[in-house]
C-alpha cells in the first residue's frame, strides 16, 4: 500500500482556507411548530393534572368506581393516545432520535394500551351507571368508546394495507379521520365534564381555566395530526 505524500506547503506557509461551513438558521414555520408543540404538551399535562386532581377529591365521596373512570380515561385518551398522535410529528422533541418505522411502531403500542384503557374506564362507568345518555358528557364518552373501537379496527386495517389490495392512501386517511374524530370525542366530553355542576361546584375558580386547557390542547394535536397527514402525500 503506498502512502500519499502530504499536500504541498504553499509559498506563505499557511494552507488555503477550505470552504467555510455555514449553519442556516431554522426556518419561522419550524419556530412556531416547535414552540406550539412545546405548548400542546404542557396543556395536556394541565389537563391531566386538572382531571387527577378532580379524582382524588371524589374518591371518599363517589367511591372507586368514579375516581377509577376518570384515571383510566384520563391516561388513555388525553396521556397516551394524544402522545401516540404527536410521535409522528416531526416537531416533537422526545420522538425525534426514532426512525419513522419506529416511531410507527410506537405509535401503535401507545394507541393499543391507550384504546384499552379508555375501553376499560368507560366500561367502568357504563356498568356504575344506570342512565347514559342524560348528559353531554355521558353521550360523547360512549361515541368515543365506539370510535375507539373503530379507530383501532382501521389502525390494523392500516397496518397491512399493503396486503389488502387496496390505495394505502385511502387507508392512511381513513384511519386519521377516524383518529381525529376519536380523539376530539373524548376531549368534548371532558370539557362538559369541567363545566358540570359537579365540577363548577367544587373547583369554581379552576372550571374556565380547565376548559380553556383542554380546547388549546385538542387544537394543538389536531394540528401536529392534520400537518403530519399534508406531509405523508407530499
Amino acid at each position: 500500500m503506498v502512502i500519499p505524500p502530504p499536500p504541498r506547503m504553499p509559498e506563505n506557509g499557511n494552507y488555503a482556507p477550505g470552504p467555510a461551513i455555514v449553519n442556516e438558521p431554522p426556518s419561522s414555520f419550524l419556530i412556531v411548530m416547535n414552540i406550539t408543540n412545546i405548548i400542546t404538551q404542557l396543556l395536556l399535562g394541565a389537563v391531566t393534572c386538572c382531571a387527577i386532581i378532580t379524582a382524588n377529591f371524589y374518591l371518599p365521596f363517589n367511591g372507586t368506581a368514579f375516581s377509577t373512570h376518570i384515571y383510566l380515561c384520563v391516561i388513555g385518551y388525553v396521556v397516551l393516545m394524544t402522545q401516540a398522535i404527536l410521535s409522528l410529528s416531526p416537531f416533537t422533541g422526545w420522538s425525534n432520535t426514532f426512525k419513522h418505522q419506529d416511531k410507527k411502531t410506537i405509535h401503535l403500542v401507545m394507541q393499543i394500551i391507550g384504546s384499552i384503557l379508555a375501553i376499560t374506564g368507560s366500561m367502568i362507568r357504563i356498568f356504575n351507571v344506570a342512565a347514559h345518555f342524560q348528559s353531554a358528557h355521558g353521550s360523547l364518552g360512549i361515541l368515543a368508546l365506539i370510535f375507539t373501537c373503530l379507530s383501532l379496527i382501521g389502525g390494523v386495517a392500516n397496518l397491512y394495507s399493503h396486503r389488502l389490495g387496496v390505495d394505502p392512501k385511502f387507508i392512511i386517511i381513513g384511519h386519521a379521520c377516524f383518529g381525529c374524530i376519536t380523539i376530539i370525542l373524548p376531549f368534548l366530553a371532558l370539557i362538559f365534564a369541567f363545566d358540570s355542576n359537579l365540577y363548577r361546584g367544587t373547583f369554581p375558580q379552576t372550571a374556565n381555566m380547565a376548559i380553556t386547557f383542554t380546547v388549546l390542547a385538542l387544537v394543538g394535536t389536531l394540528m401536529a395530526a392534520c400537518l403530519n397527514m399534508v406531509r405523508r402525500f407530499k
